[in-house]
Formats: structure tokens, sequence, C-alpha cells
């Protein structure tokens, strides 16, 4: 079983994740002709932010502005999908991967179609172990969904030279109205929801917070990536989650 190593980043800004993302990148990189290729996974949370994918110029210079107008970053991306918003109470998760010789818990050897399926499938673990039911793919709609109207996680990778980049954000406890000032993933009336929201009616309501999430998150990703989490090598402390709200309350 290969190693994965875990790099918990606390709460930094976008540009401070690419960068950890680039320098992460090029150890694999370094790594990818030895037997045991290095595999790192970075766990965080960002400052708000909107973030587009490679088909960014379906979001405009004035609405570029508008966004940032309401007291969050704006970044365009190299990773696949539309725009999305991340921040605090949300877990962000940059697998950095060899892909080439990674196989899946049965054995199935990982494409990058099998690859965003087991990243689906890590979301899918960690939310029923926290009692949320009805957590699943959607056909034809991108992310992890709750009874298939609510949409929980984004997912937006890149593989580039057989190294994975970006990944996975799954709504812990977060304000969801910074959702409400996009379309969020380009899909037209979207609810978002988040770990809180749904066990929120739970006899015995779940900590749904970032901290305690992660070792979850961990135990599914080294279950279904086949990977031993060996050790932590940059441990900031999380943060409790601190609910950061938009200026504005104004929809689109």
């Amino acid at each position: 079983m290969s190693r994965l190593s875990l790099i918990k980043l606390g709460t930094i800004s976008y540009s401070e994740g690419l960068h950890q993302q680039s320098k992460f990148t090029n150890l694999v990189k370094q790594s990818i002709s030895s037997d045991l290729p290095r595999h790192f996974l970075l766990l965080l949370q960002h400052n708000p932010v909107y973030t587009v994918g490679i088909r960014s110029k379906t979001v405009s210079e004035e609405e570029e502005i508008r966004l940032k107008g309401l007291g969050a970053d704006f970044h365009r991306t190299s990773r696949g999908g539309l725009i999305t918003f991340h921040g605090p109470g949300q877990l962000v998760v940059y697998p950095i991967l060899a892909l080439k010789g990674l196989r899946d818990s049965s054995g199935k050897i990982l494409g990058v179609r099998r690859y965003v399926e087991q990243l689906e499938e890590c979301i899918i673990r960690t939310s029923s172990v926290l009692g949320v039911n009805g957590v699943d793919r959607v056909d034809g709609l991108p992310g992890v969904w709750v009874e298939g109207r609510r949409k929980l996680a984004s997912l937006g990778v890149s593989v580039q030279h057989g190294v994975t980049g970006h990944g996975l954000a799954l709504n812990c406890h977060m304000d969801l109205s910074w959702f409400d000032k996009i379309v969020a993933c380009g899909i037209s009336g979207v609810q978002m929801t988040s770990l809180r929201q749904e066990t929120s009616a739970l006899l015995h309501t779940p900590d749904c917070s970032v901290p305690t999430v992660i070792p979850l998150l961990i135990d599914a990703f080294s279950q279904s990536f086949h990977l031993d989490a060996n050790r932590v090598i940059v441990d900031e402390e999380l943060p409790s989650d601190e609910i950061v709200t938009p200026r504005s309350s104004s929809r689109v």
C-alpha cells in the first residue's frame, strides 16, 4: 500500500493554495520515476473567494467586480467546472497524487473518470458517518447531492503529466448565502446545502465543523484510494469555524 502524506494548512488565501499545490506537485513529479512515488493530501479552508474553471469567459469583468464588492477574492483557474465559492466552514481538499499505478479499494486501476468517482465516494462515505441520508451522485450533474436536489459538495480537478491537482470542496458549517450571489456551478436554481444543515433535525446533532470532519474524510480517502495516511507534515491548528457573511444581501 502506497503512503499518503497529510498536509494541514489551516485557513489560507486562494493564491496561497495555488502556491502550495505547485510546491507539492513538483515533489510528486520528481518522485514518479521511483518505485514508490509520493502522494500528498492538502486539507484547508479558504478565505472567501469565488473561482471559475477553464471556461472562465462565462464570467464577465463586470460580474467579477460585483463579486469582489461582496468582500470576496476572485480567481480564474485551470480546474474543470464553472463558478463556485470557497470560504470558512468549507473543507477544501487538494489531492496531489501520482495517478499512474494507483488503484481503488476494489483493485481497479484509476483513470481520470474513476478518480473523480472515487473522490465522490469519499464525500458520500464521510457524510454517511455523520448521519446524512440520501447522499449520492446525480446523472449529468457534477458534485455530490442530497436526495438528488441539494448540492453538498463540488468537484473540479485537473490532471497534468500524470499528477492530479485541485480537488473537492465539502460544505461543512458555513454561510451558504455566498452561493446565492452566483449561478453556482452553472446550474440555474441549484440549492446548496451543508453537513450542518442536513443534520440539524437529528435527535443528536453531530459536530460538523471542519476540524471534526477532517479525520473522517481522511479515513474515507484512504479506503477509496487504497493509500496509507501515515503522517501530518504541516499541522497548523485549524481554527473553529467562523461564519463569514457577504457584505451585501443582494442576490442574482
